[in-house]
């Protein structure tokens, strides 16, 4: 029974990840080939699945380290950026007081 429910959890991960990454690139509008594409990645996972489940569980591993290191450079240049922008903000801030106190300061003189 467990091996059964096991066969059929597979067979849905393998379906549905296919069915989503043929989503995916067939929305892009460069590739005119729905069917095909759809085999050519169920076929190919078949395969990783096929070779075994510690093939697979290596095949993701390494994707989940490909996205979480792109998700970090992500984060980090956005902090970057978020940082100069602040900088050049508060600078800017701070020139503006430094008129507008000199300016004041003579008007007294």
């Amino acid at each position: 029974m467990l091996l059964g429910f096991a066969v059929t959890d597979f067979i849905i991960t393998m379906t549905r990840s296919v069915a989503d990454a043929s989503a995916h690139i067939t929305l892009s509008t460069e590739s005119p080939r729905v069917l095909p594409l759809t085999i050519a990645l169920f076929t190919a996972l078949a395969v990783v699945f096929y070779r075994g489940f510690s093939e697979a569980i290596g095949v993701s591993i390494l994707l989940v380290i490909a996205y979480l290191l792109l998700n970090i450079i992500v984060i980090a240049v956005g902090l970057t950026h978020i940082a100069k922008a602040m900088a050049a903000q508060m600078a800017s801030a701070a020139k503006s007081t430094a008129t507008n106190a000199c300016s004041s300061l003579s008007q007294r003189s």
